[in-house]
């Protein structure tokens, strides 16, 4: 018994195909970060590779007919996903890295106006108590 027809999981799974490389595409194209680029390109293509596998195990393979290849099947889309979902938890913990990296470069470069600043004040007004000297 089929779980799902296979002509409606098919041309949904091109349909997602597409999306996905098109997505991975405009991610190679973009300016982001190497790091984030390559974890989510690899990601697309767990993901391309997944999709046929998930078609057959819904709507092709029987599983009472030939269970051995249905398990197979099932057992490589299982792991593929259970790949993606740790791409996506690296895409994760990866752009935690970026944006702690960004706001430690962010906090030394406001330490620096700041310093320069008060070193620019201070040197353009006199001291506390010259300006009765002067007078």
């Amino acid at each position: 018994m089929l779980v799902i027809p296979a002509w409606f999981t098919a041309p949904a799974a091109a349909i997602m195909t597409l999306a996905v490389l098109l997505h991975a595409l405009a991610t190679a194209r973009s300016n982001h970060p190497p790091s984030r680029k390559r974890i989510r390109i690899a990601n697309a293509f767990v993901i391309t590779a997944a999709l046929p596998l998930l078609v057959l195990g819904f709507s092709v393979i029987d599983h009472a007919a030939r269970p051995g290849q249905w398990t197979l099947v099932w057992m490589s889309a299982l792991a593929l996903l259970a790949i993606s979902i740790s791409l996506a938890m690296a895409d994760v913990l990866n752009t935690l890295r970026l944006v702690a990296r960004h706001q430690h470069r962010l906090r030394a470069r406001l330490s620096t106006a700041r310093d320069e600043a008060l070193r620019a004040a201070r040197s353009a007004k006199p001291a506390r108590g010259e300006e009765l000297l002067t007078e």
